[in-house]
């Protein structure tokens, strides 16, 4: 086990130092071979007259070529295909070309970016992607490709559901030349409180579920399905929506890997966090959600809000504004926050909220209360000021 995760955490050498990568785009597993039998793509042709009226030959039309690729839907080759500087692959139908200045397929004309525009930034030069000595901005934009890439990254399928960090473990080592500090269970020690902000994204391809055993709470690895970070946010621009302040401090944090490869597969994790607590309880309304998605097409909101433990909350057919002012919120008319659960299937009655920025922050469940041991279920954004919060701190540990 331990010379696999040696050997599968050296992808990065291996791909970004080849003159071109082959891929054989058909291959459902290694019995396929790269050359497969040829599709005959349908054609026609159209003959070609002038303004005049005189035939100048013809066109032909030739049938749009499948994009199907097997190797697309596939975590294992999403780093590969990053580090891969020059790719050859090969359809049914036809042979496309790719490289950073080009993409190029049989019977269609190349796309060619401007010069100075690459179609992608070749992970080998990572460092452009940080900013210039002096910069105004001290946000590297690396975190931005990064949380970007997440997405598409969590939605493709995996044999070994284990494979979620080992699959990506060499472009995480890329990126850590560049970000520094540690790489814990897919998250940024230099930029911790934003990378605990994901959520998950329901039936998108599928029902996500949570995998504790694979990876803690607080990891976006503990959810089998699609993860995304809030766009066009991950640039760490204030907003009415969203603020990247941060109120809560990250006190201790440490993983526990399995094998050799510290980017690889863990058995756990644990994480102590300083921060503004609060209880609450969740209604849900379909009403709300209607008003939550004409509100931010960024989130996938499901109508779920968050109101005081203390007090009655509204009943879900109750019509209440979603949106209200900090004195109504405070009299449990209004909820003090929205939110996102993980997974459908766990949602608690009353939920602890942590808050990580003066607007964002997780959604807990008690697994020891006297000790202060959480698990996150979710993640929520208040509705109005955070200023009541602050004399609400504690200290929690989360697994």
């Amino acid at each position: 086990m331990d010379d696999w995760a040696i050997q599968s955490s050296k992808m990065g050498d291996i791909y970004g130092n080849a003159w071109i990568t082959i891929m054989a785009a058909l291959a459902d597993d290694s019995s396929y071979g790269i050359f497969p039998r040829r599709s005959i793509l349908d054609s026609i042709d159209v003959p070609f007259e002038l303004k005049d009226g005189n035939r100048c030959g013809s066109v032909q039309l030739v049938e749009r070529p499948s994009t199907f690729n097997a190797l697309s839907g596939r975590q294992w080759a999403f780093q590969e295909k990053e580090f891969a500087f020059r790719t050859f692959e090969f359809r049914s139908e036809a042979i496309s070309f790719r490289c950073q200045h080009g993409y190029s397929k049989e019977f269609e004309r190349p796309q060619n970016p401007s010069a100075s525009e690459p179609i992608f930034h070749k992970h080998r030069e990572t460092s452009t992607l940080m900013p210039p000595v002096g910069s105004q901005s001290p946000f590297p934009r690396v975190f931005t490709k990064w949380y970007g890439d997440l997405p598409a990254y969590t939605q493709l399928r995996l044999t070994f559901e284990d494979d979620t960090l080992p699959a990506v473990s060499g472009l995480a080592r890329e990126y850590q030349r560049h970000i520094g500090g540690r790489y814990l269970a897919g998250l940024w020690e230099n930029d911790f409180l934003y990378g605990l902000q994901w959520r998950s994204r329901q039936n998108h391809p599928h029902e996500t579920r949570r995998n504790y055993r694979r990876a803690p709470s607080w990891s976006w690895v503990s959810v089998e399905g699609c993860i995304y970070y809030c766009w066009p946010f991950l640039k760490r621009e204030d907003s009415s929506d969203e603020s990247a302040a941060e109120v809560a401090k990250l006190v201790q944090a440490e993983v526990t890997p399995i094998t050799k490869d510290p980017n690889g597969r863990v058995s756990g994790g644990r994480i102590t966090l300083d921060g503004p607590l609060r209880r609450a309880q969740w209604v849900q309304s379909e009403e709300w959600k209607n008003n939550m998605q004409q509100m931010d097409e960024h989130n996938n909101w499901d109508g779920t809000a968050l109101f005081d433990d203390e007090k009655d909350p509204p009943r879900s057919e109750d019509r209440i504004a979603l949106i209200e002012g900090p004195e109504k919120v405070g009299t449990g008319v209004a909820p003090f926050a929205i939110c996102l659960f993980d997974d459908d299937s766990e949602r608690p009655r009353y939920v602890d909220c942590f808050l990580l920025t003066r607007r964002q922050g997780i959604m807990l469940s008690a697994v020891d209360q006297q000790k202060g041991v959480y698990r996150r279920i979710g993640f929520f954004r208040i509705n109005g000021p955070d200023g009541e919060w602050q004399d609400m701190r504690r200290v929690v540990n989360i697994v």
